[in-house]
């Protein structure tokens, strides 16, 4: 039981990892990272690989560092809520695009994604305080971030 957990858990891990760092490297060529750490840092393709390399092992350090800082039950919680939170924004575009459709989807296909979204909202009413809390200091961390980042790149 406990390797079929750690393969799980390490399989969900690398794949988080590939999909990060894309979206990472996807930011920095908008410019929505500024400075250094854009273009040049997490925006740059390794040359033989074609990988984003850099995003890679920046996002690899700070998950290790996470990951080795606490205790892996409440990072895990805080990660579902994170993506609980995202996924309950996408099913709210969903219900948003379907009021624009100009047919109108039979009544089971109109009522899936309140369900999803009512299956969203139990979801995160269920976190425990320290998930909260973790989350609202990763976004404040991560603005900080951009704002020091975005201060330096407009000088």
């Amino acid at each position: 039981m406990t390797l079929t957990a750690v393969v799980s858990v390490a399989g969900n891990l690398l794949a988080n990892m590939i999909s990060t760092s894309r979206l990472t490297y996807s930011m920095a060529h908008q410019s929505l990272i500024p400075g250094k750490l854009g273009k040049n840092g997490l925006g740059r393709v390794h040359p033989r690989y074609a990988t984003p390399h850099i995003s890679v092992i920046v996002l690899g350090v700070f998950a290790g560092v996470l990951a080795l800082s606490g205790s892996f039950v409440w990072l895990a919680i805080a990660s579902v809520l994170a993506r609980l939170v995202v996924y309950a924004m996408c099913v709210v575009v969903l219900i948003k695009a379907q009021r624009q459709l100009t047919h109108s989807p039979n009544i089971i296909k109109r009522a899936m994604p309140w369900i999803a979204l009512l299956v969203c909202i139990w979801s995160v009413t269920q976190s425990a305080t320290n998930a909260w809390l973790f989350l609202v200091a990763e976004l404040l961390v991560g603005a900080v971030l951009y704002i020091a980042c975005s201060r330096s790149a407009a000088k």
